[in-house]
C-alpha cells in the first residue's frame, strides 16, 4: 500500500488527529443507522401494541356476548338467573387464564437495541485500532 507524501511529512499528532476525525465520522454514520434501525423497532412496536389492543376490545365485546348467551341459556334450562351468570363467569375467567398462559412470549424484535449497528461500529473500530497498530 503506498503512503501519501502527506502522511510521511504529518506529525504524530496530527497523523493522531486525523485517526480520530476519521472514527468520529464513522461513528456518527452509524448512529445515524442506529437511529433509524430503533424508529423501525419502535414502529414495529407501535404496530404489534396497536394489533393487542384492538383484539382485546373484539374479544371484551366478544366474551361479554358469549357469557351472556351462555348465562341465558342456563336459565333457559330452568337455573336460577344468579346460578347462570356465575357459571358463565367461572367458565370465562377458566378460559381467560388458560389463554394467557398458553399466549406465546416471542417479543425478541421489540428490545429497541440496534444490535446490528452497534455490531457493524465495533467492527469498523476494531479495524481502525489494527490499522493504527499496523
Amino acid at each position: 500500500m503506498a503512503t501519501r507524501p502527506e502522511v510521511k511529512q504529518s506529525s504524530t499528532p496530527e497523523l493522531v488527529a486525523g485517526v480520530l476525525s476519521d472514527a468520529k465520522e464513522i461513528a456518527i454514520g452509524h448512529l445515524g443507522r442506529m437511529r433509524s434501525e430503533i424508529g423501525d423497532e419502535l414502529t414495529e412496536l407501535k404496530q404489534y401494541l396497536a394489533r393487542v389492543v384492538i383484539a382485546a376490545g373484539v374479544m371484551v365485546v366478544a366474551s361479554l356476548l358469549a357469557g351472556e348467551t351462555l348465562a341465558l341459556g342456563l336459565v333457559a334450562l330452568g337455573l336460577p338467573g344468579w346460578v347462570g351468570f356465575a357459571l358463565a363467569t367461572v367458565i370465562a375467567v377458566v378460559v381467560g387464564v388458560l389463554l394467557v398462559k398458553r399466549m406465546p412470549s416471542n417479543k425478541q424484535h421489540m428490545d429497541l437495541v440496534p444490535e446490528e449497528s452497534m455490531t457493524d461500529l465495533k467492527a469498523d473500530l476494531a479495524q481502525i485500532g489494527d490499522k493504527i497498530t499496523h
